[in-house]
This record gives structure tokens, C-alpha cells and sequence, in this order.
């Protein structure tokens, strides 16, 4: 009996240790199954990620669209534009943009931004042609006030006037501060008045007419666009829209005296023609009204302003108002006027005595300043400071008044407001 049971303890103890056997060969077939899926997996998710490395290499490659771009390629094209932009290619970059604008976060999309003006600021340390291109380039990838403003000063800098003109008006449209819009405006009226003197100078009024036109529909209630709108009608014989224009104008501070002068002289010429209408001329009347003036004599009109007159002059090719100022014994001009003519100093200065007492005024020199026909060639004139909302950005002074000697002796006419030169 007990050899019985020591043969069933021993037939137990080999079926256990069959059957352990058994589960360990089976899960050594399960670890190595796994193992291969695995590696499997990971091989498959290799080659993904290069077939997805060289279709992101080129960041102009065509993708997709109907696929939407992990975090990855958003950051591999960051990446990339931004070395674009690190080696000074902003055009490159800015294509790049609007391209991967979409995929790209809008943190990315403002260091972007950042990257190209910062690119813009230190071209502009040595080359403001330069600048004014990356400045054009970003402009393309971000219609924003900052890229704008920076854009308008770039082209100032380069002269480049149309540039300037746009780039203020674009900002001015976006802009919301009150007190950063004025400054705007004010730009814009310089880079309007470079391209009035532009349009003038090949006898296209239509499009100085359109010039304002546009800006005052723009800003309304910039009453300089108004006024302006209403002279460009008025050079074109457009009487009645001039009117309407300038009437409510005669109580601004800045252009109501302005305004009221080309309104007198509106109905002065009504009245001139209306007479002339009602009586032909006699073959002995071959003289003009106002016997003073003789056939020979040329005449540069006069804006009446109170009890002092403004000069429409063109300063270096570009227009300026001056006051007459016959008490003065050099031509001045405005330190804002100096500085967009870029006018360079002799070294020399002068002691001036002005409003606010005497003072030392730095020496410029003028290639050119041209009255009505005439032209006054290397002059000197003065710095003085003018507040902005001047009508005026200087005061004509009798040196360039005397600068015709002795070809040419002048008169103020009040009547047909004018300054006449005379040949003696």
C-alpha cells in the first residue's frame, strides 16, 4: 500500500513539471512574437518619419491639402523660414509665409514677424534700400500697422514717395489712436505733396484732383485733404466744386483765412468774367486791368492771410509755402522742412532775433528755389522753429527777393495779389 501511493506522488510531481515546462516554452514563443511586432512597428514607424523628413526638406514643396500637418512639420517649417530669414532672404521667407500661414501658429507666426523687422532694423543701419525691401517683403506676409509705419519711414529715407504714400495710407486705415492718427495724417500730407509736385510737374491735374479725392474720402474730417481737393478743382476750372468745398472751411482755424482768399478770388474772376461777356474789349485795351502792370512784368500770386501774404514755392523740386516776409533779411526755412529736403549745413550759423527772442540759427544751402518762373539758384537760408500747424513752413526774406538784381526790381500788388518782378 504505501509503494501505491509513493507511485501516485511520483506520477503527480512529473505531470506538474510537464505541464511548467509547457507554459514556459509557451511564453517564450509569446515574448518573441511580441518582440517582432514589435521591432516590426518601430521599422514602419522609421520609414514614416523619413518619407515625412525629405517631403518636408523643401519648404516650398507641394503637400496634401487635405491632410492636416502635425506639430512637427509646423515647427520644421518655422525652422526653415526663420533660417531664410537669418540669412537676410525676406523675400524667400515672406513666399514661405503665405504659403505655411495656416500651419503655423500664431506664436510662430509673431517671432516671425519680429525675425523680418529685425532684419529691417539692422539693414537700415547700412543700407535704407535694403531695409525698404525687407519692409516691402513683410509687408506682403503681414498687413499690420507696425510693418506699415515702418515701411512709410523706410521709403522717406529712400525718397521713394509712392512707396511712402501708400505705405502712411495703408497704416493711417488701420490705425485707432486718435493722437498717432494725427501723425500719420501728417505724413501723409508730405507724401502727398511730393506726389502733387510730381503729377504738377508734367501738367497731369486729373490726377492731383484724384490724389485728394481719394484721401478725403479716406479721412473726411482732415480738413487739409478738403482744402486741397478743392485748389485741384479749382486749377481745373471746376469753380463749383471748389466752392462747396471751401465754404466750410472759412471758420477752421488753420485754413479759414486761406479758404475765404480762394473763395474772393473765385468770385473776383466770376465778376471779371460776367463783365467781359457784357463788352468786348477795344483793339487799344490790349493792356491789363490793372493799369500797374505791365506786359513784361511776371507775377507770382499771393495768398492773403490777414495782413501778411503766402508764396506757393518749389524748394530742391519739392513745393513749400512761405510767408513774405519783407522785415527779413534771410530766407527761412522750418526744421521739418530742412529735414525733408535734406538739406545739408555749411558749418556756419546766425543770430536771429524772432518771437521768442534772439537766437543762434544753424546755415543751410539751396541749390535751387524756384517763384512762379523764376528760379534762384545757391542760397543760403536760416533754421528756424515752426510749430506744425503752420500754413506756412518758412519765411521768404528780401535776399531772394534782391537775388534778381539788378535784372529784376519787385512790388507787392494788393489788388491782384501779387509779387511782381519787373524788368528795369
Amino acid at each position: 500500500m504505501q509503494s501505491k501511493q509513493l507511485f501516485y506522488i511520483a506520477l503527480l510531481s512529473l505531470t506538474i513539471a510537464g505541464a511548467w515546462g509547457v507554459l514556459q516554452i509557451s511564453k517564450q514563443a509569446d515574448d518573441s512574437r511580441q518582440t517582432q511586432s514589435v521591432g516590426q512597428a518601430s521599422q514602419r514607424a522609421g520609414e514614416a518619419h523619413s518619407r515625412n523628413f525629405e517631403s518636408s526638406s523643401n519648404p516650398y514643396i507641394k503637400r496634401n491639402n487635405h491632410v492636416s500637418p502635425s506639430d512637427n512639420d509646423a515647427q520644421f517649417h518655422f525652422d526653415s523660414i526663420l533660417a531664410l530669414i537669418n540669412n537676410g532672404q525676406a523675400v524667400a521667407a515672406s513666399k514661405a509665409i503665405n504659403e505655411r500661414y495656416s500651419s503655423l501658429s500664431s506664436r510662430q507666426l509673431e517671432l516671425l514677424k519680429s525675425a523680418l523687422l529685425s532684419l529691417a532694423l539692422r539693414s537700415n543701419n547700412n543700407d535704407t534700400v535694403q531695409a525698404k525691401q525687407v519692409l516691402l517683403a513683410t509687408s506682403k506676409a503681414f498687413d499690420e500697422l507696425t510693418v506699415w509705419k515702418h515701411l512709410g519711414d523706410a521709403a522717406v529715407s529712400d525718397n521713394d514717395w509712392n512707396t511712402a504714400y501708400t505705405a502712411y495710407l495703408r497704416a493711417s486705415e488701420l490705425e485707432n489712436n486718435p493722437i498717432d492718427l494725427d501723425h500719420l495724417l501728417l505724413k501723409l500730407v508730405a507724401g502727398s505733396g511730393h506726389l502733387r509736385s510730381s503729377f504738377e510737374a508734367n501738367n497731369d491735374l486729373l490726377s492731383v484732383k484724384n490724389l485728394y479725392q481719394n484721401l478725403n474720402d479716406l479721412h473726411p474730417n482732415f480738413q487739409r485733404f478738403q482744402y486741397e481737393l478743392a485748389i485741384s478743382h479749382l486749377k481745373l476750372g471746376e469753380t463749383e466744386s471748389a466752392k462747396r468745398l471751401l465754404q466750410p472751411l472759412i471758420y477752421d482755424l488753420e485754413l479759414g483765412e486761406v479758404s475765404k482768399q480762394a473763395l474772393a478770388q473765385i468770385n473776383s474772376r466770376a465778376g471779371r468774367s460776367l463783365s467781359e461777356q457784357r463788352r468786348e474789349p477795344e483793339p487799344s485795351e490790349a493792356i491789363t486791368k490793372n493799369t500797374n502792370i505791365r506786359s513784361s512784368d511776371i507775377l507770382v500770386p499771393l495768398i492773403s492771410v490777414g495782413s501778411s501774404f503766402i508764396v506757393d514755392s518749389t524748394i530742391e523740386r519739392q513745393s513749400a509755402r512761405l510767408l513774405l516776409d519783407t522785415g527779413a533779411s534771410i530766407t527761412s526755412l522750418s526744421s521739418q522742412l530742412i529735414e525733408r529736403l535734406k538739406l545739408k549745413p555749411t558749418g556756419q550759423s546766425i543770430r536771429l532775433s524772432t518771437a521768442n527772442g534772439v537766437t543762434n540759427a544753424r546755415i543751410y544751402r539751396v541749390k535751387q528755389l524756384q517763384l512762379g518762373s523764376l528760379v534762384l539758384r545757391d542760397m543760403l537760408v536760416a533754421e528756424i522753429n515752426l510749430s506744425n500747424n503752420r500754413s506756412f513752413q518758412g519765411l521768404l526774406g528780401t535776399d531772394a527777393l534782391n537775388q534778381l538784381q539788378p535784372q529784376y526790381s519787385y512790388l507787392i500788388d494788393n489788388q491782384e495779389s501779387a509779387l511782381i518782378f519787373r524788368k528795369r
